[in-house]
């Protein structure tokens, strides 16, 4: 099932998104539910990280795993 990705402190634009506050959320999901279609990177986030380091880790791990990077 795809799913889309909303990655900061605002609220996202609508309800079709997965609304994440967090790096460790995000990755956690990423993990869990696999490369969402598409991901909307904030870069103030809850705790540590921010949304370069999302996007960064993304990248590592779409070549690590043969994946393709998603709309953005």
């Amino acid at each position: 099932m795809s799913y889309k990705i909303f990655l900061g402190t605002q609220n996202p634009p609508d309800s079709s998104w997965v609304h994440l506050r967090s790096f460790l959320d995000f990755k956690v999901a990423v993990a869990a539910r696999g490369i969402p279609e598409e991901v909307a990177f904030d870069y103030d986030l809850d705790g540590d990280g921010n949304g370069y380091d999302a996007a960064a880790w993304l990248i590592n791990h779409c070549v690590t795993f043969s994946m393709i990077f998603p709309r953005y």
